[in-house]
């Protein structure tokens, strides 16, 4: 089975944030992150694991971004 990947998703995330102007501070405060870095390497892709995709789904669904 294919992994999921979710870059799609990420890109779309980014492009809303700077439409929005939302930074990786203010996602990280939304989301209970104490580290906004640990945010910026789950959106980004630099960090691909179960819980940075559990991240950028949880924002799609809760912004409706699409």
């Amino acid at each position: 089975m294919a992994e999921l990947t979710l870059e799609s998703g990420r890109k779309k995330i980014l492009e809303w944030m700077q439409a929005n102007d939302v930074s990786y501070q203010d996602i990280a405060t939304a989301f209970g992150y104490k580290n906004k870095q640990t945010v910026r390497d789950y959106i980004t892709g630099d960090v691909d694991s179960t819980k940075a995709n559990e991240l950028v789904l949880r924002i799609i669904s809760k912004f409706r971004i699409r």
